[in-house]
């Protein structure tokens, strides 16, 4: 997943995939869509995710 604009922080969050460890022949997921999504509303949109939903807490580290 890619985040790109400005004010980002630019780096790279999480672990590379180990492909010797999948799930019934799929990647591992480690960081839930739900949590990057969070975090651009309550750091770009100044918006309570938890208003439509979410329960995920944002990331640290992205913007």
């Amino acid at each position: 997943m890619f985040i790109i604009g400005g004010n980002n922080q630019g780096e790279i969050i999480g672990k590379n995939p180990n492909l010797s460890d999948l799930d019934n022949g799929d990647l591992k997921h480690e960081i839930d869509f739900r949590s990057v999504y969070a975090s651009l509303l309550q750091n770009k949109f100044n918006f309570d995710a938890t208003k439509i939903g979410l329960k995920n807490t944002a990331l640290k580290g992205l913007f």
